[in-house]
């Protein structure tokens, strides 16, 4: 039996190893990830007494996306480990 057959899913479904946690973690992690970054550039900002310091952090929006996704990637790598899987072990349905 492999790790993605439709019988090993069921039985990781049936025995609880198998769970919403991550994908639901990383729903919500991502935006907060983001919303959080933003807030610390734009206090950053506001130290430096700038007029608008939610607005002038939004050019920074390519380095947040880069290290959220950096984040995420890091996330997958070590669900990915913990479940003991190769990368071609995980495929698209």
């Amino acid at each position: 039996m492999a790790a993605y057959d439709d019988e090993a899913l069921v039985f990781r479904l049936h025995t609880g190893a198998l769970t919403w946690r991550g994908p639901a973690l990383m729903l919500f992690a991502r935006p907060a990830c983001g919303v959080a970054a933003q807030a610390l550039v734009a206090s950053i900002f506001a130290l430096r007494s700038s007029a608008a310091p939610w607005h002038d952090a939004e050019p920074w929006l390519p380095v947040y996306g880069t290290l959220i996704d950096s984040y995420t990637c890091g996330f997958v790598a070590w669900c990915r480990l913990r479940s003991r899987t190769r990368c071609w072990m995980v495929r698209a349905c």
